[in-house]
């Protein structure tokens, strides 16, 4: 047996259709707003692009800033339209599902208006930049004259005042100056180049002015960096000497300040090979890193390990100055200060000198050391009797003997005998005191036999 149940359905309808209904209300108030929205926007665009033309241009910048913003408005302006096609479409699906008020019809309307609008205030705007333009092209052609003249007189000015005779170049003072120069200029010439920029920019409108001669600046750019490399190679030179001149002289790294000042020098020749070759700061540079270089060989003299006082003592009457090689203030300043490169040449010949008499200074020790180490070959004098000895043998002693007294001629002869004179004179003495004794001593050996 079968049975049925009916379901009541009605109310579960209506809810449905109620919620429906009140999704497809909330939806057409979206659409409305949308479409408002849209026409609001493309309106608005219109104000937008207008306002910026309310006030007239004050200056050159503002003229051209307007002058550019115009023409790429009027070049899109027939591209505007395009931007009507959303709103337009979204108000036809909206008329499709609602009666459609006057007021949304003339707010849609009002784009078209808007749009003639525009384009008459754009041309209005075109008109009013027109009148204005005479004043500003006036303004313009004075602007040229006046960067013309100006970088003229700065040049002058540059030519005057620039850092390039300054003597003596390589101190802080003078580094400490060129510098300030260097900032100040570099600070007129960005100056130059802006106004340059501004000019530029209001020939894009005023394209019948000819665009002023940048020759100047261009020449003040390019003798302004020669001011800066030779300053700069000079900053670098007194920054090597500053650490190097209050170091203990035989301390000094010789080697590195040798090609320290090698690579400096290469830079002041490669910098002289154009116009800075006739500045005095230049010439002054050039000087001073010739006698720090000479400097070199002097130091590797005056540290020569055979130098000792009685060099020292020349050196001081030769260059009329007192002082002792063998503090801590004997510095590389202190060596600069005494203007010993001045006496290079007497000093290196000292040097020579020293060496040479260092090698006699060796010689008379080997002869002291060789006395000092020789044996007597000896023995007794008769068996039975341990009280008495005799010579055995004397040759070692008279070919010590012999060469010794060759080598004392031989030094005699040398250039630097009267440095050791008294040591030589002393040691011919002592050995023709030796000689005689052994002979005595062999004599009464023989007479006693």
């Amino acid at each position: 047996m079968f049975g049925f149940v009916r379901v009541e359905c009605g109310r579960l309808k209506q809810t449905l259709v109620s919620r429906a209904e009140s999704c497809v209300q909330k939806m057409l108030c979206q659409l409305r707003a949308k479409v408002e929205l849209e026409i609001d926007g493309v309106n608005r665009a219109f104000s937008t692009n207008v306002a910026p033309f309310g006030l007239a241009p004050s200056n050159l910048e503002e003229l051209v800033s307007q002058v550019s913003d115009l023409q790429r408005l009027k070049a899109n302006v027939d591209l505007v339209p395009d931007t009507f096609t959303r709103p337009r479409e979204s108000f036809r699906i909206l008329s499709k599902f609602v009666d459609v008020t006057d007021s949304e019809h003339e707010l849609l309307s009002s784009i078209d208006h808007n749009f003639d609008e525009y384009k008459k205030e754009l041309d209005a705007v075109e008109a009013r930049l027109e009148t204005q333009k005479d004043v500003f092209k006036s303004q313009l052609r004075t602007s040229v004259m006046d960067y013309e003249r100006d970088a003229m007189e700065y040049r002058s000015q540059f030519d005057k005042t620039a850092p390039v005779h300054t003597h003596p170049a390589c101190t802080k003072v003078a580094c400490g100056d060129a510098q300030r120069f260097i900032d100040s200029a570099e600070n007129s010439l960005a100056q130059f180049d802006s106004r340059l920029a501004s000019i530029k920019s209001g020939l894009l409108v005023f394209t019948e002015i000819q665009t002023p001669s940048s020759c100047e600046v261009e020449r003040l750019k390019e003798g302004l960096e020669e001011v800066k490399s030779l300053w700069r190679i000079v900053c670098e030179f007194n920054d090597m000497y500053e650490r190097w001149k209050d170091g203990k002289f035989d301390n000094l790294n010789v080697e590195l300040m040798e090609s320290s000042a090698i690579a400096v020098n290469k830079k002041i020749i490669k910098i002289g090979r154009g116009s800075a070759k006739e500045w005095g700061a230049w010439i002054s540079l050039k000087g001073t890193v010739d006698s720090f270089k000479r400097l070199m060989p002097l130091i590797v003299d005056m540290r020569n390990p055979a130098v000792r006082q009685r060099h020292w003592n020349l050196v001081m009457e030769e260059c009329g100055e007192r002082f002792d090689p063998y503090s801590e203030d004997f510095t590389l300043d202190r060596v600069v200060q005494l203007g010993l490169d001045q006496h290079a040449q007497f000093i290196s010949e000292t040097s020579t000198d020293a060496t040479k008499e260092l090698a006699v200074e060796n010689t008379l020790a080997d002869i002291a050391n060789a006395w000092t180490t020789i044996n007597l070959d000896t023995g007794r004098f008769r068996e039975g009797r341990d009280d008495v000895y005799k010579l055995k043998s004397a040759d070692e002693i008279f070919t010590q003997l012999e060469d010794n007294t060759v080598t004392l001629s031989a030094l005699k002869a040398s250039k630097f005998y009267l440095v050791f004179e008294r040591t030589i004179v002393s040691w011919e003495k002592t050995l023709g005191l030796v000689n005689d004794t052994i002979e005595l001593v062999l004599k009464v050996q023989l007479a006693r036999v």
